[in-house]
């Protein structure tokens, strides 16, 4: 028995493409199926991976790597055939710098409407039975490349409940602070809003907001406080203990309620003095885990399973 699975990557959101309608399933499945031609060395194009079993539901094991495989299922439900209400595939593959180490992906997708569709991924590694030896350190979350993919497709919008998911930090300028707070405020929201703002004296923040969006993809957006002015103006809506400014970085999960001071704490900030001490790149890795790792929002979705084409809880805690 293989030792149990822990998770590396967690992601729930809805990925919708307003002006053609009918292809949407269609363009997603193929844009996986690219992702994952990519990293198993893309096969020969008379290959059985290129089959429509892909589609229809299957399975694929590499002919040159037995470690290698994939599985699909599909259930019609409310769709047709050719682009079914339920879609699901796992992954699996060795680590390139731990060969005992495995790696498993699961994607579930469950289309909505005819233009709107729900994207679950889950990442998650385990060590084969057969290690013997020191535990390799865990390794770092970082964002699937199957999500940048999707987040960077400009016929498609990806948004977590109702907040707008980004491939690239977004920079808040004056006069747009009022329809932030409101964003944030949302009771629809399903993922963490990261505000990253500067010191006074400073042209650019103790942390490199590009980065922290990039390992964060799907399962945060990540927002930059532009200007002094932008800061007062988020102060004004906010209340002093959600505050975020001279150099802050804050983390604000769903649920959030500037009412209610005592929930403050919850939303998880570094003072810029905080940033200096334990370093720029240990505050993202903090922020990195608690957004791919632990999102609320993700949890309490449903996931569309390959194994028995059902609708099931969540499988890794």
């Amino acid at each position: 028995m293989n030792l149990p699975i822990q998770l590396h990557y967690r992601a729930s959101f809805d990925v919708s493409e307003p002006y053609i309608k009918g292809e949407l399933w269609s363009d997603c499945t193929k844009e996986i199926r690219k992702w994952i031609s990519r990293k198993i060395g893309r096969p020969q194009r008379g290959d059985s991976f290129w089959r429509g079993w892909f589609f229809r539901g299957g399975e694929w094991n590499h002919p040159q790597d037995k470690a290698t495989t994939i599985r699909t299922g599909a259930l019609t439900g409310s769709g047709t055939e050719t682009a079914p209400q339920f879609w699901a595939l796992r992954y699996r593959h060795a680590d390139r710098s731990c060969s005992h180490r495995m790696w498993q992906t699961d994607i579930g997708i469950t289309v909505l409407d005819d233009n709107r569709l729900r994207f679950n991924i889950q990442v998650g590694h385990y060590m084969r039975a057969n290690f013997l030896g020191e535990m390799p350190a865990l390794p770092e979350p970082t964002a699937p490349g199957i999500v940048q993919s999707l987040l960077k497709n400009n016929r498609w919008r990806c948004m977590a409940g109702s907040q707008d998911l980004l491939s690239e930090p977004e920079t808040i300028k004056a006069g747009q602070v009022e329809q932030v707070v409101k964003a944030l405020k949302n009771k629809e929201r399903t993922c963490p809003v990261i505000l990253v703002s500067k010191e006074r004296d400073n042209t650019h923040p103790l942390i490199n907001a590009a980065t922290l969006q990039r390992l964060t993809a799907g399962a945060a957006s990540v927002y930059l406080l532009e200007t002094e002015q932008v800061e007062s103006e988020f102060e004004f809506w906010a209340a002093n203990r959600y505050r975020c400014n001279q150099g802050m970085v804050r983390a604000y999960l769903p649920g959030l309620d500037f009412s209610n001071e005592h929930d403050a704490q919850r939303h998880r900030y570094f003072f810029p003095r905080q940033i200096s001490e334990e370093g720029a790149e240990s505050v993202i890795r903090q922020l990195v885990r608690m957004c791919c790792r632990f999102a609320p929002g993700a949890k309490a979705r449903v996931f569309f399973h390959w194994r028995n084409c059902t609708v099931l809880p969540v499988p890794i805690d």
